[in-house]
This record gives C-alpha cells, sequence and structure tokens, in this order.
C-alpha cells in the first residue's frame, strides 16, 4: 500500500498606497488541506475477471476531486472510462486524481494475474472472513479466523471515498463484532480488511436505509 501526500502552498502579494494615505489591512490566507492518497502496489485477479479499480484507492483530506485511469500492456497504453475493467492480462494500471485547485498526483499499481480462483483466494483471502447479511440496513457482522494484529476494516464508495475506518482487535486470533455504517445514503460499498494498510479482503456491501 502506497501512500501519497500533496501539498499546495499559497503565496499572496499585495500593495500599499504611498506613506501619506496610509492604511491598515489585514490579510488571512487559509491552505487547503493536504491530498492524500492511498493507494494498492498490486492488483491479483484472474483472466476474465472484472475489477472495480475505484476500490484500490481512497482519498483523504480533499473530496473535491477528479481521477483517470489509465493501462499499459506492452507498448499500448489505453484510457479507461468505466472503473470496472475486465482482466484480459498483465500490465500496469496508472491513477491520475486533480483536485479543485487543480493540481495533480499520478501513480501505479502493477497488475498480477494469477492462474485460477484457488490461487487468487489463497493470495487475496487467507484467513476466513465472513460478512453478514449482506444486503443490510447499515449494521452487519463480521467474523474472523486467523485474526492478526494491525487489521483494519474500512468502507468506501465507489469513488474511493472513505466512510469507516476502524481498527479490529483480536481475541485469541478471532474476531467476531458488529459494524455501524455511520453515513451515506443507500447504495453498493466496499468493505475492505487491511493489515498495515495492505488489502488483505475486499467484498460488496449493499446497504438499504
Amino acid at each position: 500500500m502506497k501512500k501519497l501526500i500533496l501539498f499546495i502552498f499559497i503565496i499572496a502579494t499585495f500593495s500599499f498606497e504611498p506613506a501619506f494615505n496610509q492604511q491598515a489591512y489585514k490579510l488571512t490566507v487559509k491552505q487547503p488541506p493536504a491530498l492524500t492518497i492511498t493507494l494498492s502496489e498490486t492488483i491479483n485477479a484472474a483472466i476474465g475477471e472484472v475489477v472495480n479499480l475505484d476500490t484500490y484507492f481512497n482519498v483523504e483530506g480533499d473530496n473535491s476531486f477528479i481521477r483517470q485511469w489509465k493501462f499499459r500492456s506492452g507498448s499500448q497504453l489505453q484510457t479507461i472510462d468505466n472503473p470496472l475493467f475486465k482482466i484480459t492480462g498483465d500490465g500496469v494500471f496508472y491513477l491520475t486524481v486533480t483536485n479543485a485547485y487543480g493540481c495533480s498526483v499520478l501513480d501505479s499499481i502493477d497488475l498480477n494475474v494469477v492462474t485460477g480462483i484457488e490461487d487468487l483466494q489463497n493470495r487475496e483471502n487467507p484467513q476466513s472472513i465472513r460478512v453478514y447479511p449482506n444486503p443490510n440496513a447499515g449494521t452487519f457482522d463480521i467474523t474472523i479466523s486467523d485474526c492478526l494484529p494491525g487489521f483494519t476494516v474500512e468502507i468506501i464508495n465507489s469513488l474511493g471515498v472513505r466512510f469507516l475506518n476502524k481498527p479490529l482487535e483480536c481475541n485469541n486470533d478471532q474476531y467476531s463484532g458488529k459494524i455501524h455504517m455511520p453515513s451515506g445514503e443507500s447504495g453498493t460499498y466496499y468493505l475492505l480488511v487491511k493489515r498495515d494498510s495492505r488489502i488483505i479482503f475486499r467484498q460488496k456491501v449493499i446497504i438499504f436505509k
């Protein structure tokens, strides 16, 4: 998991009238919040699988942004208009995030094609994780076997905006607890289980309020 932080500095200039017509001015300059992007390092997927690229990153500090995905396979570079991307082979995804001030950050995610469903499960979900009921009304249960220190659960929407970030406390290598969606409208969200910022589990959650 990679994290990029973009700081924006504003320089204000102003002039004064000649000394015989002096006036006092108070200038307050507010610095925009830093734009922090957390990005997965690798996407593990099988040929023919459809992945939602917008679930592999989230933005903190400034929710006013636009994003652009591109994919390079060999010498070919294509622009991706739909974040629901069907895997056809190895390559590299490029993400550009531009905030409301026109500043951009570019980073990349490697695509690793796995040989089959069993390989994919072993790579991304070595733990047994259950989320239920699904769909739900904003409250649901999650159980994890082989729970390890550093586990967190996040809920994001299809644009990567985060609604929940909760550390999980393991009890004898197990976790069982309720998750409460703090805000947001009815719709489709993505639950991520991470360990030290690395995504190990991803599941679509449908919420009706």
